[in-house]
């Protein structure tokens, strides 16, 4: 974001997997649309799409970027890491006023991009599984090495 902060989502308690637990991330399937996209690649595709749905904000303000790819453990579910850098200011990014939100998370909240921050979202005790690694990911592409981070 151009204000230098990191989106977080609160999954909701009727989710099957990690419910009520904080992602520094959105999930998203590659469908067979997303091959039909002329301007992309599926997975930048499949990345543009889920920012719009899930966050009702437009995506052409977005540069994607496919970072890295992780295996989920204990479910063994694999997954690319993809940066999403948009133009949109975080206020943008918080619960709309009627109330409606993604079917997939409760709430939503920011954090400063900075090695403190990060560091004390990697401690978070109600972290997604995924998360922790996401974060030492950015944290090292952007090289912002947070204590925790160095030490793990």
């Amino acid at each position: 974001m151009q204000d230098r902060k990191i989106v977080k989502t609160l999954s909701a308690a009727r989710t099957i997997y990690s419910a009520n637990r904080w992602s520094f991330s959105f999930e998203e399937q590659v469908t067979a649309a997303d091959f039909q996209i002329p301007d992309h690649d599926p997975v930048t595709a499949a990345a543009l799409r889920g920012f719009g749905e899930e966050f009702m904000l437009p995506a052409d303000t977005c540069r994607v970027k496919v970072v890295s790819a992780i295996v989920e453990f204990p479910i063994l579910n694999p997954g690319l890491v993809v940066l999403i850098e948009t133009d949109e200011p975080s206020e943008r990014f918080r619960q709309p006023e009627d109330g409606t939100i993604s079917a997939e998370f409760e709430e939503i909240g920011l954090i400063d991009l900075s090695s403190d921050a990060l560091e004390a979202e990697i401690e978070r005790p109600n972290l997604h599984p995924a998360s922790a690694i996401r974060l030492i990911i950015l944290s090292r592409l952007l090289g912002l090495e947070a204590a925790a981070i160095r030490q793990g």
